[in-house]
């Protein structure tokens, strides 16, 4: 790793680290919500409570207004300016308009779900209404952590949701079923509000919500920018089970992708937020002119990344099916290949990632826009001529080809404004595809065959100099300087 090595890289990689440890206990949380909530809900109500909460996160994530770029972007630059002032005045008008979209949002959904999802009653549409109201106002306060270069406490918002899910919504569930289920919901999206506040509060408060249209008409504007590529994006993640659901008309098979998919993208989640740990200094790197120091960090994270999702897809194949069926029981065997099909995806969610941070630090929004749009039109299509022969199976196989169409476009139009390499990543997905026969090749059990895979993947990349042992001590260092306290950090 090249020197030297800056407090505010050092300060980055602690973040990168807490967040990766926040998404291993996430994983974990995980675990307990898909082993007990759907064998308890059974395929049918697990498919309608996975819909109405799918439709939650689609309306909270449609009104954000596309905070996390523009948080990335400029809080560095307030910070760098000194100018406290006028980040407490980005942060109060921004909490106000997110405020005003969390009541349009509510009520487009509660109008939305009573005429199309009739079947379900009235109260349990109004209490997933109110959750995505809370929602929506709640992920503003966090967004600002990001650009403060904190994203170990921006992280902790979706950590609360993942560690609350399982006793809230279970509790939920068994006192009053599928409106006890969603209380739970709306009970966590309170819960990390309240806290996100608290935190926020030397930034946010009563007399600076006020909106100053001149002020902020330039942040929106960027914000619109980016706000309409992750919105495609959104609604890609999360309109599989709508779309499964008009294509197919079963709720189990809707349960059945959602576990599935929902798998796929806690791991694809975990990565775009170790990957948000790097845009500060991203930006921070092109704004000083380092150019050859960024293509550098992102080379590194690209071939690290590639080495983790490599491991992740063979784990994925060698191990998911049998974990899944023991976890989720009888009416739930479908799942199973469906996991082992979406380790695939994986492999590329990386490279897209670093293309959509990347454009934010060089503005440049028709990338993500164009490319989210290519995945989106690639998965309706591609969803509507399989999902009727092959049901969730086709909607998944839908999913690995759109997402490698995204990853595709959004990296070659990037690589337009910083021409990195792509050369270690590749060679370390060649590495993984040449031991891939340890996985397949052989009827042993599926966790042999994945240790055995493991240990000489992981060799192999030693011995091709892929990762030396410079670059571990190189990150050690790193890990034990001790970075400047960030301003605004007292709370």
């Amino acid at each position: 790793m090249a020197e030297p090595l800056t407090h505010y890289s050092s300060q980055t990689m602690r973040q990168a680290g807490g967040l990766l440890l926040q998404r291993i206990l996430e994983l974990a949380a995980g675990f307990f919500t898909v082993a007990l909530i759907p064998r308890a809900m059974g395929p049918d109500l697990y498919g309608q409570f996975s819909l109405v909460h799918t439709l939650s996160l689609w309306f909270s994530a449609l009104s954000g207004m596309g905070a996390v770029s523009m948080m990335t972007r400029f809080v560095p630059e307030f910070i760098h300016r000194g100018d406290h002032a006028g980040l407490r005045k980005l942060a109060g008008g921004m909490m106000t308009l997110r405020m005003l979209n969390a009541i349009v949002a509510a009520s487009v959904y509660f109008v939305l779900a009573f005429f199309w999802l009739r079947n379900m009653d009235a109260g349990t549409h109004v209490i997933v209404a109110v959750s995505i109201g809370i929602r929506t106002a709640a992920t503003l306060p966090f967004t600002l952590f990001l650009g403060l270069n904190q994203t170990a406490r921006w992280g902790v918002a979706e950590l609360l949701r993942r560690l609350l899910m399982f006793p809230l919504v279970y509790t939920g569930y068994i006192a009053a079923g599928l409106r006890g289920a969603c209380a739970g919901l709306l009970l966590i999206e309170a819960i990390v509000l309240a806290l996100g506040l608290w935190w926020a509060r030397d930034l946010l408060s009563w007399r600076g919500l006020r909106v100053d249209r001149t002020f902020l008409l330039p942040f929106i504007r960027f914000s619109a920018a980016f706000f309409v590529g992750n919105a495609l994006i959104m609604m890609f993640q999360h309109g599989g089970e709508p779309l499964v659901k008009l294509l197919s008309g079963q709720y189990a098979e809707v349960g059945y992708y959602s576990i599935a998919f929902g798998a796929y993208l806690t791991g694809a989640h975990a990565v775009w937020k170790v990957l948000n740990a790097f845009g500060p200094l991203f930006s921070t790197l092109s704004a000083r002119g380092e150019i050859d120091e960024l293509k550098t960090w992102v080379e590194r994270v690209l071939k690290l990344y590639a080495i983790v999702s490599v491991l992740a897809a063979a784990f994925a194949y060698a191990c998911g099916p049998l974990f899944f069926r023991l976890v989720l029981g009888p009416g739930f065997e479908p799942v199973a290949p469906l996991i082992a099909l979406l380790g695939i995806a994986g492999l590329w969610f990386g490279p897209g990632g670093i293309a959509r941070l990347l454009a934010v630090t060089y503005n440049e929004p028709i990338s993500s826009i164009t490319g989210a749009a290519l995945q989106l039109v690639a998965f309706g299509g591609l969803s509507a001529i399989l999902v009727p022969r092959q049901q969730s199976q086709g909607a998944c196989i839908a999913a690995i080809a759109a997402t490698a169409l995204f990853t595709a476009y959004c990296t070659w139009h990037i690589r337009k404004s910083l021409m990195y390499s792509m050369r270690q990543w590749g060679l370390v997905i060649l590495v993984g595809a040449a031991c891939s026969p340890l996985l397949w090749g052989w009827s042993g059990p599926g966790p042999l065959r994945y240790a055995l895979f493991a240990v000489v993947f992981l060799a192999s990349t030693a011995v091709l100099r892929i990762v030396t042992m410079g670059e571990f001590t190189a990150l050690r260092r790193v890990l034990r300087r001790s970075p400047k306290p960030s301003p605004l950090s007292k709370s």
